[in-house]
């Protein structure tokens, strides 16, 4: 084309199937710089594809198999009869070299299911054309070997559908997951179904650890490893890999005690992971509490999700770390009082640099000051909440104030030098004139002025957090959004002047008052401010004729609706 391979390179980078085929047609030169890139993906083959492309990729890869067993029993008669001039090679033989993307592999199985199940009449009969029985897993062996150069997955998504059958979990170990980097072994079916159908063999799972266990870095498993080592089949490799030294993140789903031995061989493999998940444990094993600690030094980040336990076994879990948490992230305990768990999160204040609390509805203003008062690393701090019916969900106004009973100062939070990323749903703000529902909501005021001097207080504690660049007042809950700061400049929305590093706000659900004067305050004296969540929501007139000012002066500033 331009007889400098580079540019040539980067031209049919950027070209469409359609495209490199017309190319390739022009003349036999350009024929032999675009071939190579129009063979470089089977991307047009998916689960969603027509059967007749389907059908196509398969055929392509049996014509293939077909003619490398006519030239193997050619050879063989050779030297009785003389070989028949050799026909054109097929295209698979010519271009598998240039292949470098091939579908998933549950996707070329069923594919190759077509012309097994459905063979064309030009297809028959494939048992005598085939040197053994014609197997699926055989012609996907085949495709592999072929394409030598095919890039390895760096994330794959595999069911235990995928991994049902021992011979396609070897050409998976073999062909597929090398050089992996990301791995999510998971249940294939949903509701009964998946309760009906045998556990899957965890020899499969090691088989796959094992031929990618020196790339690994992440390591999600979403069912229930039963201990079947009585039924392993290769079991002399089970004992390898001896360890996952790149794996640092491992997350863990539905995992009950039956997966203890499974748990025990994994974990002596997990001595650099950092990051633990857990999601939808009914209950702890014991050897996670009690193994993690010594087999999992590094540990300084977990993420808890739905978990069925009581406040001591959360607790326990967040004891497991030796140097400290780093980050935490906890979410679905509605109704769980966790006083031990906030025990234990305070002992890890002082490394503590992100905490993210989620639909925690007993976890109450006081202990989140708590965290806040003593986290001298803490960057981020995130606790919005959807779940209304439990007013103790939110960061209740004079919670968050903080103020020293004895002085009535604002305490000093530690955090202060350091927080970066503030999401809470502050609640409990007197709002006369407002009008809600019934006990939700609408705080009146004990004396007049309250709501003032509240809204004020509110201010000065957001005030001292200068370096905050993320700042979400938004509460998940329609009904309760009236006890919260009405952010205008009247309430002393003045008191944030030095918030010069703020770019994101969010204040959607709020029942604010913010107008023209408010949005132009907030572009004077905030200037790195980029986004206002919820603006666009307000029911007021003086919102939309912020919105409109916004629009027209400032169009860099991004108005989401949510």
């Amino acid at each position: 084309m331009l007889d400098i391979p580079e540019l040539d390179t980067l031209i049919c980078s950027h070209l469409g199937q359609s495209d490199l085929a017309r190319c390739a047609r022009v003349s036999k030169k350009w024929h032999a710089i675009v071939t190579p890139f129009l063979w470089s993906s089977f991307h047009c083959v998916e689960v969603s594809s027509s059967t007749t492309q389907q059908r196509a990729f398969a055929t392509l890869i049996l014509d293939d198999y077909l003619h490398e067993h006519r030239q193997h029993q050619s050879t063989q008669s050779s030297h009785i009869h003389p070989p028949p001039p050799s026909p054109s090679l097929p295209p698979l033989a010519k271009y598998g070299h240039c292949v470098k993307t091939l579908p998933h592999p549950t996707t070329i199985l069923e594919c190759l299911q077509l012309i097994i199940d459905y063979p064309s009449p030009s297809q028959q009969p494939l048992d005598q054309q085939a040197p053994q029985k014609l197997t699926r897993h055989g012609l996907m062996r085949h495709l592999y070997m072929r394409c030598p150069l095919h890039q390895h997955y760096q994330i794959i998504s595999l069911s235990d559908n995928d991994l049902k059958e021992d011979e396609c979990v070897k050409i998976i170990g073999e062909y597929v997951v090398p050089g992996l980097r990301n791995l999510v072994i998971k249940n294939g079916n949903y509701g009964w179904v998946k309760y009906f159908k045998p556990p899957l063999k965890s020899w499969k799972i090691k088989y796959i650890l094992k031929h990618c266990a020196s790339t690994l870095e992440v390591l999600s498993i979403e069912m229930n490893i039963p201990y079947n080592e009585e039924l392993d089949e290769m079991h002399q490799v089970l004992q390898q890999p001896e360890s996952m030294p790149l794996l640092k993140r491992l997350a863990l789903t539905k995992l009950g005690n039956s997966s203890e031995a499974f748990l025990s061989w994994l974990w002596e493999r997990s001595s650099q992971v950092e990051r633990l998940e857990l999601v939808g444990l009914e209950d702890l094993p014991q050897n996670l509490v009690d193994s993690l600690p010594i087999h999992m030094p590094n540990l300084n980040s977990i993420f808890l999700c739905q978990l069925s336990l009581s406040d001591e076994k959360i607790a326990a879990l967040l004891s497991i770390t030796r140097n400290g948490w780093k980050e935490v992230r906890m979410a679905y305990f509605n109704g769980l009082l966790l006083q031990r768990t906030h025990r234990v999160l305070m002992e890890h204040c002082l490394t503590l640099e992100k905490l993210e609390i989620h639909l925690c509805n007993k976890f109450n203003g006081v202990q989140k000051a708590q965290i806040l008062a003593f986290s001298p690393n803490l960057h981020t701090f995130s606790t919005p909440e959807d779940n209304w019916l439990e007013r103790t969900s939110y960061f209740d106004a004079h919670s968050f104030i903080d103020r020293d009973s004895h002085t009535g100062e604002l305490r000093t939070w530690a955090c202060e030098p350091s927080l970066k990323t503030l999401k809470i749903c502050i609640t409990g703000v007197p709002r006369p004139g407002s009008h809600g529902v019934s006990g939700w909501g609408v705080v009146q005021e004990t004396y007049p002025g309250q709501a003032r001097e509240i809204q004020g207080h509110v201010y000065d504690r957001l005030a001292r957090l200068t370096y905050l660049e993320t700042l979400w007042l938004a509460q998940e809950n329609r009904v309760d959004r009236l006890g919260c700061p009405d952010m205008s400049l009247h309430s002393g929305l003045h008191k944030l002047a030095g918030l010069k590093e703020l770019k994101e706000l969010g204040i959607e659900h709020l029942k604010t008052r913010i107008g023209v004067q408010e949005v132009q305050w907030m572009v004077d004296q905030w200037p790195k401010l980029r986004t206002i969540l919820g603006l666009k929501k307000q029911s007021t007139e003086e919102a939309e004729e912020a919105v409109e000012w916004l629009q027209k002066y400032h169009p860099e500033i991004y108005l989401s609706q949510w």
